[in-house]
């Protein structure tokens, strides 16, 4: 019987309407590198008490190139510090290459001059337990005069 029935729409609901609009807003996460650095020298051998190297940083600091604190000594087998430890900042903006260059001079210990080598060791200055050395894990002989002089004795 009631196939011709028409069924009319009231008007409109709040729900139909209203368009929900979401604006979602995420932050942009700073994905900028640490400068890169490297050992110039190339010395294997310490024959006096001190040791200089040249620390290049390899590129200018910039936005996308964050700066890095990095800390250096000479250290026995056992890791144990036998020098002096050099703070070194790598925060050049400079282009120049030259002006991206650290020279320290890390000097032995009395137990380092009596050792028969070490390791040279950059460390993240963050590290306080110095167990992952960064980029720099030199081994390097130990032959100071004193050592000479006591052979020719």
């Amino acid at each position: 019987g009631d196939i011709g029935l028409h069924f009319v729409h009231g008007g409109g609901s709040l729900q139909e309407i209203i368009i929900p609009f979401i604006r979602f807003y995420k932050k942009k996460e700073e994905i900028a590198e640490i400068v890169e650095f490297r050992r110039l020298d190339s010395t294997k051998k310490i024959t006096t008490g001190s040791l200089k190297i040249s620390i290049y940083q390899e590129q200018p600091v910039s936005s996308d190139i964050k700066p890095m604190e990095i800390i250096m000594g000479l250290y026995d087998e056992k890791g144990k510090l036998i020098s002096n430890e050099v703070e070194v900042i790598l925060e050049s903006t400079s282009d120049n290459p030259k002006e991206r260059i650290k020279n320290i001079i890390l000097t032995l210990s009395g137990k380092g001059s009596q050792s028969s080598f070490c390791y040279l060791r950059a460390f993240d200055i963050n590290d306080k337990s110095r167990l992952n050395p960064v980029r720099i894990n030199d081994k390097l002989i130990i032959s100071t005069v004193m050592d000479i002089d006591e052979f020719l004795i």
